[in-house]
């Protein structure tokens, strides 16, 4: 076996306060902050429709804002895992949560009820 080099170092990485555990009615997830880099491993989601659907994780920042991280789809049904960005600072986020939506890009706002959710 080859040891692969990490090609970025991993500079700012808190490891257990930047855990935050995502639970609800649809499945579970892990989101790990690295800055405003995020990674959410999901876990009990069903695969979506990847011709018209997408599900979308969502940043509300601590003044009640919310707006779309990004899209993903879920391939299979077991677990999924995600690298998105961050739009605000992972200082001003307060919650985050996972909706699945219609179409296959993240709407400027949901309508689509949250299927997991936790705080930053």
């Amino acid at each position: 076996h080859r040891q692969r080099e990490c090609a970025e170092p991993v500079d700012d990485f808190r490891t257990i306060d930047d855990a935050h555990e995502l639970p609800g009615d649809g499945g579970h997830g892990t989101l790990i902050l690295n800055g405003q880099r995020v990674s959410l491993v999901m876990a009990g989601m069903p695969r979506n429709d990847t011709k018209s659907s997408v599900y979308v994780l969502w940043e509300q920042t601590t003044f009640g804002d919310v707006s779309a991280v990004g899209a993903f789809d879920v391939k299979a049904d077991d677990v999924a895992v995600v690298n998105l960005q961050l739009h605000q600072s992972a200082d001003t986020v307060h919650t985050f949560m996972v909706t699945k939506e219609k179409g296959r890009v993240a709407p400027a706002r949901t309508t689509q009820p949250v299927l997991v959710a936790g705080d930053a």
